[in-house]
């Protein structure tokens, strides 16, 4: 990671007195130097860092799935239940190279046999495959081989959650296809990330793991996994799952069962508070076990897709807000005060909180459960910035100040997602004020959205974007765009093109010629 001539303008500027003891670039080359060191640590020490519940040394490497002829061998980690979420954040991105999330999924419900409807079954396997794999996210599940985990592993086995890769690093030819310099791409960069499948991630407490002798003394190779199904007291690893997180508590059989949510709900709290990534929860069926998982997630003001016909707690949590706790099943009486709590949530984030997914719904195109997750995850994120915002006005005497990202990445969000009636209503509310960008004017946002737009051929954003008066071709940055693959052989075919970029490649690759938004 060089220094570069402009590697000082990402940096805030450092306060004029007599006690600035650093200058900008020596603060840029201690804050590189702590970022090399990071990257090392994970690179070199990797799974040592993290110990079994006993002390040895943790249990990691690949799993191939002897049962299975289609899976994909599985990453996993066994660790204590008293990992860091930080460390295990930054090792599943160092070490197991996965591409930072743009928004977390996670899915909650079921753990036992249960059948959804065909056309449900369809419409959440779709749903949740085009809103993985167009925003990039990361799915987390218990991970097991039943209930719904078992359901969004059948999705992810059958090559329905995948994404493409961002370089394409090959040549065709007399004629190539222009790609970012090897300096210019970072070890986490989503272009060097090995694989093209969305990471599916099963959390699953290790002492009820069906099978996990197998995986025993497992540190760094392969280990061969022969099991399937789920009983009173173990169940098997999905083979659907792309990386698993095995918490060992020091206990076993059923004793073991949900040992795992504080390392689960720590990882996603670390996630979604530290690294500011959009969380929704998606609840499937259930019993009073998931209802206090819900409970949990609508305290902290996560966005919730309840689905309703599913049945369970889905349907529970539906009929308490609507009918009261007399239409519930009484089975549910023992969590009533997390139905209350649930409630609560819902009212004080003016009904923003929970959306209920049903086929029987009079709109038909809130059968899209993608767009339900979209819009979801923006209501939710506006409603907390205008909260903010209201408060910060209260507080200063009307004046705002400093800056708030929320803005940037709805927008990112909806051009990821490409819903026009998004983007319209957030740019909307930029102009008119409405919203936080704080130090981030119009102008810098809509380049952002045009770069993101153009990145992924959103054709119709572009139009929409270009067409505003505060858009600027000037801001776009052209690297990116040129270390996009060319699927479609468009300018690679053009050889008068490929000539011209060819005589200007030294601008390409210098990142001090390149517009700077």
């Amino acid at each position: 990671m060089p220094i570069s001539r402009n590697t000082t303008r990402c940096l805030p500027k450092a306060p004029q007195t007599a006690e600035a003891v650093l200058d900008e670039e020596t603060a840029a080359r201690r804050l590189q130097r702590a970022y090399r060191l990071q990257l090392d640590i994970f690179r070199y020490f990797g799974a040592k860092l993290f110990v079994m519940w006993d002390g040895s040394a943790a249990c990691h490497g690949m799993i191939n799935f002897v049962n299975s002829l289609i899976a994909q061998p599985a990453r996993f980690l066994a660790c204590s239940d008293s990992a860091s979420s930080s460390y295990l954040a930054h090792y599943m991105t160092r070490q197991w190279r996965l591409a930072p999330p743009v928004v977390l999924i996670t899915v909650t419900g079921g753990a036992g046999t249960f059948e959804l409807s065909p056309q449900l079954q369809s419409v959440f396997s779709n749903g949740l495959a085009s809103a993985a794999t167009t925003s990039r996210a990361w799915v987390v599940t218990g991970g097991t081989d039943s209930g719904v985990m078992k359901m969004v592993g059948a999705a992810s086995e059958s090559r329905t959650i995948r994404i493409a890769p961002l370089l394409v690093p090959e040549r065709r030819g007399a004629w190539i296809q222009i790609l970012a310099p090897p300096r210019l791409c970072s070890p986490t960069h989503p272009s060097t990330v090995q694989g093209t499948r969305v990471p599916v991630i099963g959390v699953a407490p290790w002492g009820v793991v069906k099978g996990r002798r197998m995986l025993f003394n497992t540190r760094g190779g392969k280990a061969y996994y022969e099991a399937f199904g789920a009983g009173m007291h173990d169940a098997a690893l999905n083979s659907g799952h792309t990386h698993f997180i095995l918490v060992d508590s020091g206990v076993s059989d059923s004793q073991a069962f949900g040992t795992e949510i504080d390392v689960r709900s720590g990882l996603e709290d670390y996630l979604a508070g530290t690294k500011q990534v959009p969380l929704v929860q998606v609840v499937v069926q259930g019993g009073p076990g998931t209802m206090r998982n819900v409970a949990a997630t609508a305290e902290k003001g996560h966005p919730i897709i309840i689905m309703v016909d599913a049945g369970g707690a889905g349907t529970a949590i539906h009929d308490y807000i609507y009918y009261g706790m007399e239409a519930v099943d009484e089975k549910f009486g023992v969590v009533a005060r997390e139905l209350e709590i649930i409630e609560k949530a819902h009212l004080a984030h003016n009904g923003l909180l929970l959306t209920f997914f049903s086929l029987n719904a009079t709109d038909t195109s809130d059968f899209d459960l993608s767009k339900v997750i979209l819009q979801a995850i923006v209501n939710m994120s506006r409603f907390t910035m205008k909260a903010s915002v209201k408060s910060r006005l209260k507080g200063v005497g009307g004046h705002v100040s400093g800056t708030n990202a929320s803005d940037a990445k709805m927008l990112d969000l909806a051009v990821s997602w490409d819903r026009l009636d998004v983007t319209r209503d957030l740019l909307r509310d930029v102009s008119a004020g409405v919203s936080s960008s704080g130090g981030a004017t119009s102008d810098a946002l809509v380049a952002r959205a045009l770069q993101r737009a153009l990145e992924l051929r959103r054709t119709k954003h572009v139009k929409l974007l270009l067409a505003l008066p505060t858009s600027s071709a000037s801001l776009i940055q052209l690297c990116p765009l040129y270390a996009t693959p060319d699927t479609y052989h468009f300018s690679s075919a053009d050889k008068g093109m490929q000539k011209r970029i060819l005589d200007h490649l030294s601008e390409v690759h210098d990142p001090s010629l390149s517009a700077e938004v």
